[in-house]
């Protein structure tokens, strides 16, 4: 758990950690910033939530980022993937993904995560903030699964379909692999291939950032 505005908590098992500590893994200009906040007093609490949520978001799931709300009082737990706090979702619980799937399937998004279903790179409720590249290049290789599929109905040329899924399964690799690279090591990425290529167009890789696991 980190605090922001520490002498405001009265937690017994509060202790300081230092900003540049191997467990938390901060960006070089997130631990300055938070250095510079600290060295003012850390009295603006409207600059204390902006990096309080940089944290979060840096830090994800696992680690529980709070702030002192000046208004309400009291500590509040920051989301790590948008602008609310936890209290302000339902169940007191963010829905935002974490571990993530890279699946082409016909007539489906590329992305799915267990209980939110397929869904588009670009759904702000997944709250993944990829780069307009990556999205648009995860529309495209969605776009080219159902053409393909669409070709083989109507042509059946079974080789032409069958090399256009390597294609696709070679392609999306590259993809599943980016998205992990941009969503960070705070969420898991697994691309398990292709749904309608057949056997040899399934897999599972999975990446935590840019480290395969």
């Amino acid at each position: 758990m980190l605090d922001f505005g520490e002498l405001k908590f009265e937690d017994a098992y509060l202790f300081s950690v230092p900003l540049d500590d191997d467990r938390l893994g901060l960006a070089g200009d997130l631990v300055d910033a938070l250095r510079a906040w600290g060295s003012e007093g850390g009295g603006d609490f409207a600059a204390g939530l902006v990096l309080a949520r940089r944290v979060a978001r840096q830090l994800g799931d696992s680690w529980v980022v709070r702030c002192w709300d000046d208004v309400r009082r009291e500590g509040r737990r920051v989301c790590w993937g948008c602008e609310l706090f936890y209290d302000e979702h339902e169940e007191g619980r963010p829905p935002h993904p974490v571990h993530l799937v890279v699946e082409g399937e016909v007539g489906c998004s590329p992305l799915r995560a267990e209980g939110f279903g397929d869904f588009r790179a670009d759904d702000l409720l997944a709250a993944m903030e990829l780069s307009e590249g990556l999205t648009g290049a995860l529309r495209a290789w969605a776009y080219a699964i159902d053409d393909a599929l669409h070709l083989w109905l109507r042509d059946r040329v079974d080789w032409r379909y069958e090399s256009e899924c390597e294609r696709l399964l070679q392609e999306g690799f590259g993809l599943a692999e980016r998205v992990a690279g941009e969503v960070g090591a705070t969420r898991t990425v697994t691309y398990k291939g292709l749904v309608n290529g057949g056997l040899g167009a399934m897999t599972s890789v999975s990446w935590r950032g840019d480290r395969r696991i």
